[in-house]
């Protein structure tokens, strides 16, 4: 009986010498395209296409292809990319509980990954062939001829996977399959290049921030570099965080400012405010005034962020209640001013951070929060800009910390 699991084409023979003007083994257009041109493509989407499409114009008869690419990334462990003749191509991620799944576990990406196969091949048209993973039974009943995977090896071990699907009545030939084999190794470092950028964008973004992640990929990384912003201000701060560090286990505590950060992360980021820094249990964070916008848009930005976050914390409450856990109070403050953006700190350890008076402002007012008993807390400057359609209620002058000038304290009217 003919194994239908034998996987992949026999080692190559040596390829003939090609153009003058290349190297002798690169004979394969496909190859040479990946070498000479592949490489600038800025997205793997557009990069995974152009390949796909030119094997089909060098004759291979692709139906499908489905590429793993890894990530290092709080959330997800790697990305997949699937090429379909005629469609577009989609990205998925994959989330980091998919890899105790069965449907990770009994997959031939597993397999390939993780087992370290060298391949797996299904000529779905012989009868005898074994459906031994789910995806086989998806992709033949839907027309699929023959099937392949195999992995793309990276220059620092790790392994990704790719499968290659036709349904032309014949499948693959022994042809085709070498011409996929021989293009792994070129596939692989163009594959690698993108997810070492990829790494280094969600390290970036995850540890410093999206604003600050971009300005150091462009190369803003010398110290003193800064610009002028001037930005409605974020500072929020969780109530009672020692207390409940005293007197709850450490992993229930890590949960309660988990839950916390990610509650006010996604209410700032749903209205295009940009997470600066954690300072343990707070929060600053920006909302830019962009180029021909006024201020009142980014003072509008926030209210409706803080906004968010009631709702966002109410929800964290309501779980939290259910358990028998202490519910988690806070306290915030939005000012409006100019802040200095950039890189301060030591010659090999650097910061990129907002500094300025406006910043202290707006740490100073938060604490008012725990005396006025009232959020979020709003300066006279982020009222000014506001506007007048924005309904506030005066709540004094006060004195705040280290700031020699007493303030004008508001906050939003309470709804009827």
């Amino acid at each position: 009986m003919p194994d239908h699991s034998a996987p992949v084409a026999p080692p190559p023979a040596t390829p003939p010498a090609g153009p003058s003007n290349l190297p002798m083994w690169s004979s394969s257009p496909v190859i040479e395209w990946l070498l000479l041109e592949g490489w600038r493509v800025p997205e793997i989407e557009g990069l995974l296409k152009q390949v796909c499409d030119r094997l089909n114009d060098a004759g291979v008869p692709l139906w499908r292809v489905f590429c793993t690419v890894p990530s290092l990334h709080p959330q997800y462990f790697g990305e997949a990319f699937r090429w379909q003749q005629g469609e577009p191509i989609e990205r998925m991620q994959g989330m980091w509980d998919l890899i105790d799944s069965p449907e990770y576990r009994e997959s031939p990406i597993r397999v390939i990954v993780d087992e370290g196969a060298a391949g797996i091949r299904r000529r779905l048209i012989c009868p005898e062939t074994p459906l031994d993973y789910s995806i086989l039974t998806d992709l033949k009943e839907q027309g699929a001829t023959d099937y392949v995977i195999l992995p793309l090896e990276f220059t620092n071990g790790e392994r990704a996977a790719v499968s290659f699907t036709s349904n032309h009545p014949a499948g693959f030939t022994t042809a085709h399959l070498t011409q996929l084999n021989d293009l792994l190794p070129v596939l692989a470092r163009n594959m690698e290049n993108h997810s070492l950028r990829s790494t280094a964008v969600n390290l970036l973004d995850t540890y410093v921030g999206r604003a600050a992640g971009s300005r150091i990929l462009s190369g803003q990384i010398r110290r003193g570099s800064a610009e002028s912003i001037y930005s409605a201000i974020w500072y929020s701060d969780l109530r009672g965080f020692t207390t409940l560090s005293e007197t709850l286990p450490r992993d229930s505590v890590i949960a309660a400012l988990n839950a916390y950060l990610e509650a006010m992360t996604a209410a700032v980021h749903s209205q295009q405010g940009q997470v600066l820094k954690f300072i343990g249990d707070g929060i600053l964070a920006m909302f830019p005034a962009e180029d021909g916008q006024p201020a009142g848009e980014a003072c509008r930005r926030a209210l409706a962020a803080a906004d968010a976050s009631e709702e966002a914390m109410a929800l964290v409450n309501e779980g939290r209640l259910a358990v028998d856990a202490p519910i988690l109070d806070y306290g915030l403050a939005l000012h409006l001013g100019e802040v200095m953006f950039g890189n301060i700190g030591a010659a090999d350890r650097l910061d990129f951070t907002v500094i300025g008076p406006a910043v202290n402002v707006a740490s100073r007012l938060e604490q008012l929060c725990k005396v006025l008993r009232r959020r979020p807390l709003l300066s006279k400057a982020f009222v000014e800009g506001c506007g007048v359609d924005q309904p506030v209620e005066p709540l004094g002058r006060y004195e705040l910390r280290g700031l020699a000038a007493p303030h004008e304290v508001f906050a939003p009217s309470r709804k009827a």
